[in-house]
């Protein structure tokens, strides 16, 4: 089975956790979960899937669940581990920060292009940038 089908079933049982999917000596996210790795560890987010190396597992269970966050681990198809924190579920507390965040992040990353675009082909002073930033 493929491993967004196992987070897609899953994640419909227990929507308020990070659903992270074994996928060799990798686990993955995807969607909404992506992000808050992206947020929590700065792992990247490419076509809306991140993923860490296993020997980081430890340590991500750990830092989600100090911050109120429910974990799920599916190892396989029959396989999986829960990590439940004892306090409230932050889930969609953090989930909201996140993505703001990361669409803040996204749109300073959109306009860096343009303005690396404008000033190499000289449709934008280096002056005017200058004083838009007040530097």
């Amino acid at each position: 089975m493929k491993k967004e089908v196992l987070y897609n079933l899953e994640k419909i049982r227990n929507e308020e956790s990070v659903i992270l999917v074994r996928n060799g000596a990798f686990y993955k996210t995807f969607s909404n979960d992506a992000i808050i790795l992206w947020y929590f560890f700065k792992y990247n987010v490419i076509n809306g899937t991140s993923s860490f190396p296993k020997s980081r597992l430890d340590s991500v269970i750990t830092t989600l669940n100090k911050y109120n966050l429910n974990v799920i681990i599916i190892n396989s198809k029959d396989s999986k581990q829960e990590y439940k924190v004892t306090s409230k579920n932050k889930y969609k507390e953090h989930l909201k920060e996140a993505v703001e965040s990361y669409q803040f992040v996204r749109k300073i990353d959109e306009l860096k292009i343009i303005l690396e675009l404008k000033l190499k082909n000289r449709l934008l002073d280096f002056s005017e940038v200058e004083k838009f930033l007040k530097i």
